[in-house]
C-alpha cells in the first residue's frame, strides 16, 4: 500500500475592511510568519477585503492588524487556532482628533 502524502495544515485570515486608495493592511503576531516588531503584508483580494495563509502551527496565533504597517488595530489581539479560516469584519472610524482608528468586529 503507498503512503498517503499528508496535506499541510495552513491557517488563513480574511479581513473585510476598506483601508482607502493607497493603503495596504499588514498583521503582527506570535506563529510562524508573524513578528511584532514588524507586519507581513497582506494580499488584497477584492475591493475592500484582504487575506493572509500562514504556516503549520502546533498552536493558535495571535494577531493584530495594521495600515501600512504602521496604524494599530483597536481592541484586544485576535486569536486564530492553526488550520482554522477566519474571517473578520473590519472597519475605520473617525476620531474627533481627526485620525482614523482601525476597529473591528466577529467575522
Amino acid at each position: 500500500m503507498k503512503p498517503v502524502a499528508s496535506k499541510p495544515v495552513v491557517t488563513t485570515v480574511t479581513a473585510k475592511i476598506d483601508v482607502g486608495f493607497g493603503n495596504a493592511l499588514y498583521v503582527r503576531g506570535e506563529g510562524p510568519g508573524l513578528k511584532w516588531d514588524q507586519g507581513a503584508l497582506m494580499t488584497c483580494v477584492g475591493e475592500d477585503a484582504w487575506a493572509i495563509t500562514l504556516g503549520e502551527s502546533s498552536r493558535a496565533f495571535t494577531l493584530k492588524f495594521l495600515i501600512n504597517d504602521v496604524t494599530w488595530s483597536a481592541g484586544p489581539d485576535f486569536h486564530v487556532a492553526s488550520g482554522q479560516k477566519r474571517h473578520v469584519l473590519a472597519w475605520l472610524l473617525t476620531s474627533r482628533a481627526g485620525g482614523r482608528v482601525l476597529g473591528h468586529g466577529p467575522g
